[in-house]
């Protein structure tokens, strides 16, 4: 509705432009205005592999996570089961410590262990239970916590001299922030494929060599290529035939001709086999070696 009324002021306002009677900085007004409304939905690129993200939910009892390599230590089964909305139950749910690090406002790396968190492979999601990891850093509840306003999420520990704000969400109105970044995942990756970081960052494999042969080598490996040789065999009437492979070869398709063609005999009994084979005996075979 806005964009039409533009529109519509715009195109009035060049009539009027073009009559006289309103300048060329009047005109730019309304075109400032409909690039100011127009909205864009952030895009957020990372160079690392380690940086998952991390939602903060205060309903959650727990923080939750569906990556087993999150956890430090053995992961033992609760018999709990979760509850979601509309009366949803996910079960399989094992116990165990988190172990998250991510970096505070001023880009410092902090490490905790969340002692009692889920793993939850079937969640695909890992959710940070403030209350649950407050509680599991300070044995008096102070220091650590969050609050939220009607822009962002702001972390806090240490007595609150670390925090982090991570704002809301403009599309799903929810806080997310993520794990701190790093490569260990692209480490693992590279021993398993038996790759030497250190030599792929100072000669890296761009694209794999192409087949480029010169002229030079061209013309000796036309002279190696053997020309059209015949040769017989030996009694028996065998003849090979050798051509070089870049000879075309001709194929006759016309099945019009006047000549008439003896047609094929279809030989369905082994007696027929022995005797055709005792006939044909003394006749050339050829065989063509391609």
């Amino acid at each position: 509705m806005k964009s039409n009324k533009l529109y519509k002021a715009v195109a009035a306002l060049s009539i009027a432009a073009l009559q006289g009677s309103v300048t060329a900085d009047a005109l730019a007004l309304p075109v400032v205005a409909m690039s100011a409304e127009t909205s864009h939905n952030p895009r957020h690129v990372r160079f690392d592999t380690d940086s998952g993200a991390i939602g903060i939910d205060n309903r959650c009892t727990a923080c939750i996570s569906h990556v087993a390599e999150d956890f430090e230590g053995p992961l033992v089964d609760s018999g709990r089961t979760i509850r979601g909305f509309g009366g949803s139950r996910t079960t399989n749910i094992k116990t165990g410590t988190l172990r998250w690090s991510w970096e505070d406002g001023l880009g410092e790396r902090h490490t905790f262990l969340i002692p009692k968190s889920y793993y939850v492979p079937a969640g695909g999601v890992r959710l940070l239970s403030p209350q649950h990891w407050a509680q599991s850093q300070s044995p008096q509840r102070r220091g650590y916590g969050c609050y939220t306003d009607g822009d962002s999420t702001t972390l806090y520990w240490n007595d609150k001299q670390n925090s982090l704000v991570v704002p809301l969400g403009t599309q799903d109105n929810v806080s997310t922030f993520r794990l701190a970044p790093g490569f260990t995942n692209y480490c693992a990756f590279c021993v398993k494929a038996e790759v030497d970081p250190a030599t792929e960052h100072i000669d890296p494999i761009i694209a794999e060599p192409a087949a480029v042969i010169s002229d030079d080598e061209q013309e000796d490996s036309d002279d190696d290529e053997p020309e059209n040789i015949y040769s017989d065999e030996d009694d028996t009437g065998t003849i090979e035939v050798k051509w070089d492979r870049q000879t075309p070869i001709d194929v006759e398709f016309d099945i019009q001709t006047d000549t008439a063609s003896t047609p094929a005999t279809i030989v369905e009994e082994e007696e027929d086999i022995q005797t055709s084979n005792t006939a044909n005996a003394k006749k050339i075979i050829p065989w063509i070696w391609v």
